[in-house]
């Protein structure tokens, strides 16, 4: 997947402030998945799905599925100071 910075610098002054949400989970790969990877039966697949919006509205998606025994996934966890 392109980092963050290469999709912000893509839409730079086209529109309003980017949002991103990441969402990952762990199931098991459809057959044409599981064929494909050549996954041994009962390998689970990590899917990650990207979503960049502006504005509540969608801009991009991307997804990625490779076999969980294989992946690793971390995120930096930025502090910000809770809005009163």
């Amino acid at each position: 997947m392109p980092a963050p910075p290469d999709i912000y610098a893509h839409f730079a002054g086209t529109t309003s402030r980017l949002h991103w949400r990441e969402h990952v989970r762990a199931r098991m790969p459809l057959p044409d998945e599981a064929e494909s990877l050549h996954a041994i039966p009962g390998t689970p697949v990590l899917q990650i799905t990207r979503l960049m919006s502006s504005k509540d509205r969608p801009l991009l998606m991307e997804e990625f599925i490779g076999l969980g025994e294989a992946l690793e996934v971390f995120y930096d966890l930025p502090i910000t100071k809770p809005s009163r």
